[in-house]
């Protein structure tokens, strides 16, 4: 499995793209392509699907997505690509929680089930920023 170095090198060598070029001719005819592909169709009567079917093609859609337009950084205006075999795997293999807080005060969060009774998160805010009235950059 790819490590942290792995990526920042595909970022550093990834195909050079603008982001006009990345988004209407690679992404958006992409999506457009995989849309009828996959037989993929939004009803507003039925926002929480419950078709098997349509969340196995989901999935399909978005981890042939993925595969063929990778992530743009739009920093160094670079694609960093990934194999189907690295996406599906991370996806396996992803942590069933994401530790947050610290000491006495660490909590886990982790996904919620349809029909959980465990109560969700609420994470509000973010890190303070202690010069946040002579910087201005923060928002509370």
């Amino acid at each position: 499995m790819a490590n942290i170095l792995d990526y920042m090198e595909r970022a550093f060598t990834g195909p050079i793209l603008t982001e006009k070029e990345y988004y209407l001719k690679l992404l958006i005819p992409t999506i457009r392509k995989l849309v009828k592909r996959y037989e993929i169709v939004y009803n507003p009567e039925d926002i929480v699907k419950s078709d098997v079917n349509m969340e196995d093609r989901l999935f399909k859609a978005a981890v042939e997505l993925i595969a063929e337009v990778g992530v743009y950084c739009e920093n160094i205006s670079r694609v960093i690509k990934f194999s189907r075999n690295e996406i599906v795997n991370h996806v396996e293999n992803n942590p069933t929680c994401t530790l947050l807080g610290e000491g006495s005060e660490q909590r886990c969060m982790k996904p919620r089930k349809p029909g959980e009774d465990s109560l969700p998160w609420f994470l509000c805010g973010h890190g303070y920023c202690s010069k946040f009235r002579e910087c201005g950059a923060c928002s509370v």
